[in-house]
């Protein structure tokens, strides 16, 4: 894995304040090298230019030319925030200003003025968790390369085991792949009424490697015969098709999987011909398999032309004149001219495999061919289980779950700590059809992470997303998924499966939504802000239209408290009024501080207004009995959902009016909006009577 210190440290600040850099740059020096913009347009060509240095970006979004908004769309539509993140940083603390900038891809905020161990903080937290998805990123592609080529060296190791059983050409199973591969893309482009697709052309590349496997069966000294085979011998060795597609049927997993029905039929008809003359079953015509059809082509094509003990090896052209004249058998017309378009390359083709073959042959001792195969094999397996090894290191030590996603066979592969995180066992064969193994909200994320890999290309595969798991003990938890689609090597290029990592990033999020949650309070309070509070409350009123109702609470006389006493009498009072507040409403209402002696309270599911001045009644009336410290009196105006309006900026302005009215009154007074701003009794009335009620018992 890379080292995470090999990843840039570079700090890049954008704000059009020369101060706001200044301080930033002090906090952060000597630990990081510094970059300055003071505007978008700036910010925007220091990334051009040093890309590849900068590890964050701090930026601020009101600037000159291009605020920080526009910074960011264009970061996000150029790619940059896959690899830098930004972080916002802004005096702006309303909810819709915060999330606006979340939403355009920045991944935390800090508010101004600046704390410098917060800063700090923020900054080697981001650029670790970058560099560490970097370096899986990184992991991830190694080990995708890993896969592609092990796929070959399986291949590879299989056709060696076939050479040393019969004897034959160490490349003649990777030369039947490749022709195969080559005869079924012109076949799918020349012969439509096939309907091969491209994944197609891949199984049946694959499955051709299977075509001989039944040899197995044979014995060695009729298989390896010099001389020529007596009927009864010869009997023998076509048992080899019937022992292949026996031998694949009785797979305990996976004999259904598109590649094994296709292997099996590769085996029992690979020798079956056009007129009906070959064997097991003397096919005739299109009742042979077209995937056999184009093996068999293959088959003869590779015998002709490498030395057999029993023959002597044909040049190229000898080996293609005798197919075509129907030396070996009938063929499919249509395939004979296929591969007439194919044969004029078929030497240069074979010769670049023969040089890809040798960077797997070792010189240093020059053993024989056989030996020099069987070493590679064990060699290269024993490389495997290291990585093998490896990779479930990696994984115990993260304590991450990593996964790998098959579609063709639908099998999911998961690392073993799957089973104490998410309570699913290590492997999930044919997923699609197996619902019923998880809750419906973690089926919800296993179709999210396919769609997600769907959506991207295979010039930038991978992708990351955030998912909410039900985890063992009923316990919601967020995890981050980073994940790298797979495709088809072909033009066409078809999703093959999905590998990548869950990281449980439960504390961080509930860290972030602390902090958000945070941003978003008065610091003397603790209540909402006003825009914090608009947007919950037109999300309440969305949700649930028909019902609520919004107070707004004014304290009388204020000013005049705070000239008399002092502002820290003020704030006391405040304080006081906050706490009884808090004591009259429940956890679906919103309370917030939109003024420096005015508050809102929205109250849920409220739907008369004979609740309204209950509870109007009730708060007036809790105020009158506090009685220590400094006396202090509120005026209050309600307005009702949907009667007076169905969003906040609505009732707030009919509350408000509602409010003065109750001033104009006298004060210490509470009135629900009517048109005409109606009173209602004060609470010195009869406060005791209410007081001594259940709290919110009006609700």
């Amino acid at each position: 894995m890379h080292e995470l210190n090999s990843f840039p440290k570079t700090v890049l600040i954008v704000d059009d304040s020369p101060i706001n850099r200044a301080v930033l740059e002090n906090i952060l020096q000597p630990d990081y090298p510094i970059l300055q913009a003071q505007d978008g347009l700036e910010a925007i060509s220091q990334v051009e230019q040093h890309e590849n240095e900068i590890a964050i970006i701090l930026l601020d979004i009101i600037m000159p030319k291009l605020d920080g908004f526009g910074v960011l769309d264009h970061l996000k539509n150029a790619g940059v925030l896959e690899n830098i993140p930004v972080v916002i940083i802004s005096s702006e603390t309303s909810a819709q200003f915060i999330k606006r900038g979340y939403t355009r891809g920045a991944i935390d905020y800090i508010q101004r003025p600046f704390d410098p161990e917060i800063v700090q903080q923020c900054v080697i937290n981001t650029i670790m968790l970058y560099s560490k998805q970097k370096a899986l990123r990184a992991m991830v592609d190694e080990q995708v390369r890993e896969m592609e080529r092990n796929n070959t060296l399986m291949i590879d190791i299989l056709s060696n085991v076939m050479e040393i059983r019969s004897h034959e050409s160490g490349m003649h199973i990777t030369h039947i792949r490749a022709l195969t591969e080559l005869m079924m893309r012109t076949v799918s482009e020349r012969l439509t009424e096939y309907e091969i697709q491209l994944q197609d052309i891949k199984t049946v590349a694959d499955a051709s490697v299977f075509h001989d496997i039944g040899k197995i069966g044979i014995p060695e000294a009729i298989l390896n015969k010099p001389g020529k085979l007596t009927a009864q011998e010869f009997e023998t060795i076509k048992e080899h098709t019937a022992l292949g597609e026996q031998m694949l049927h009785r797979l305990i997993f996976g004999e259904n999987e598109p590649l094994v029905c296709c292997a099996r039929d590769i085996c029992r008809w690979h020798h079956e011909r056009w007129d009906g003359k070959g064997y097991p079953d003397g096919l005739k015509g299109d009742e042979i398999p077209i995937s056999a059809q184009v093996a068999a082509i293959a088959d003869v094509y590779d015998a002709l032309t490498c030395k057999r003990v029993y023959k002597p090896a044909y040049s190229h052209e000898q080996a293609v004149q005798m197919i075509l004249d129907g030396e070996c058998g009938q063929f499919n017309p249509r395939l004979m001219e296929c591969f007439k378009d194919i044969a004029v390359d078929l030497p240069a083709h074979f010769e670049a495999l023969v040089q890809e073959h040798s960077r797997y042959v070792s010189n240093d001792d020059q053993p024989s061919h056989g030996d020099q195969m069987v070493a590679i094999s064990q060699k290269e397996l024993y490389r495997l289980e290291q990585e093998k090894t490896k990779y479930r290191f990696i994984a115990s030590l993260s304590n991450e779950v990593l996964f790998e996603y098959n579609r063709s066979s639908d099998v999911l592969t998961l690392s073993e700590s799957a089973f104490p995180q998410f309570g699913l066992a290590t492997v999930i064969a044919r997923i699609s059809q197996n619902q019923s193994l998880f809750s419906s909200e973690n089926w919800e994320v296993v179709q999210k992470i396919k769609d997600t890999a769907q959506q991207t290309i295979p010039e930038e595969p991978t992708a990351q997303l955030n998912v909410r798991i039900l985890c063992p003990g009923g316990q919601m938890r967020w995890y981050e998924v980073t994940l790298r689609s797979m495709w088809s090597a072909d033009p066409k290029s078809i999703l093959t499966g999905i590998i990548g990592r869950f990281m449980n990033v439960d504390h961080q999020m509930a860290e972030r939504d602390t902090l958000l949650d945070q941003a978003q309070r008065d610091s003397l309070t603790g209540l909402y802000h006003r825009g914090a509070a608009q947007a919950r409350i037109d999300h309440i009123i969305e949700k649930k239209p028909s019902c609520g109702a919004l107070l707004v609470i004014d304290i009388d006389n204020f000013k005049s408290i705070n000239d008399q006493y002092g502002h820290s009498a003020g704030d006391e009072i405040i304080k006081r009024l906050v706490a009884i507040i808090i004591e009259n409403t429940r956890k679906e209402d919103v309370a917030a501080r939109v003024g420096g002696d005015e508050f809102v309270v929205f109250l849920a599911n409220v739907t008369s207004e004979q609740n309204v001045t209950l509870y109007l009644q009730r708060l007036l009336g809790s105020i009158a009995q506090r009685k220590t410290g400094h006396g202090f009196t509120v005026s209050i105006g309600a307005a009702l959902c949907p009667r007076d309006g169905d969003r906040y900026a609505q009732l707030f302005i009919k509350a408000d009016q509602a409010m003065y009215g109750s001033k104009r009154a006298g004060k210490n007074q509470g009135g629900v909006y009517d048109g005409g701003n109606r009173m209602l009794a004060s609470s010195q009335s009869n406060c005791d009577d209410l007081h001594s009620g259940n709290t919110c018992a009006a609700h």
